[in-house]
């Protein structure tokens, strides 16, 4: 792969952002075969003179009812001046997760706090099988 200069780079990321809409860094390197660092560095630099600004943050730690849980956030920019998206109050989301699991933990009988050798899967099978044997 050639290094390519930074407006090349620039004009290839305005060009994905107006043809396909808002997209996190990693999308728009992996459609354009660029390495993820230069684009980071040009949008950035875009980020910087209000070319562009941050529409959501996204996570791949999703809960089952569908909320998100935490882990790494991603910004996905979009092209045009505007206000950013602020970054998600990830300690909320965590006390909540925390709060699922504990009290699915009690739920199932879990007493005190949780131990390593005792985990929700276990507790789990070990209630299957008290109700199987009665």
């Amino acid at each position: 792969m050639t290094a390519l200069g930074r407006g090349v780079v620039e004009a290839i990321v305005v060009n994905v952002l107006r043809d396909s809409g808002p997209m996190r860094i990693k999308a728009i390197a992996r459609l354009e075969g660029l390495k993820e660092g230069s684009v980071w560095r040009c949008i950035d630099r875009m980020h910087k003179a209000g070319e562009v600004h941050i529409v959501k943050w996204h996570t791949f730690y999703i809960s089952a009812e569908g909320k998100p849980i935490g882990g790494r956030w991603a910004p996905i920019y979009a092209l045009g001046p505007g206000e950013d998206e602020p970054y998600p109050d990830t300690r909320q989301m965590y006390r909540a997760a925390q709060k699922r699991f504990y009290r699915k933990w009690r739920s199932l009988g879990g007493k005190g706090k949780r131990t390593p050798d005792k985990g929700i899967k276990e507790l789990r099978r070990e209630k299957q099988d008290e109700q199987s044997s009665v």
